[in-house]
């Protein structure tokens, strides 16, 4: 059964794992720097996150820990 997943962080290591798991499920991703992988990104935490079975959020760079905060108000 195919899931909805959020990856936030799609970096170095977010976006392999994320790529991976698009094989097999539904994944959007959000990061702070443009991206252009394989999967949809999302302009918003909140869009990423939304209406998603599984949220991954991979390494946070000292200059976006700030976003834990917008992270867990949308879970």
């Amino acid at each position: 059964m195919r899931k909805k997943v959020a990856m936030i962080g799609v970096g170095k290591l977010g976006e392999p794992c994320a790529e991976a798991m698009s094989e097999y499920h539904d994944v959007v991703g959000y990061d702070v720097l443009p991206r252009r992988p394989l999967f949809p990104m999302k302009d918003t935490i909140e869009e990423a996150v939304k209406d998603r079975d599984f949220i991954f959020v991979g390494h946070l760079h000292h200059t976006t820990c700030s976003m834990t905060e917008d992270i867990l108000q949308h879970i």
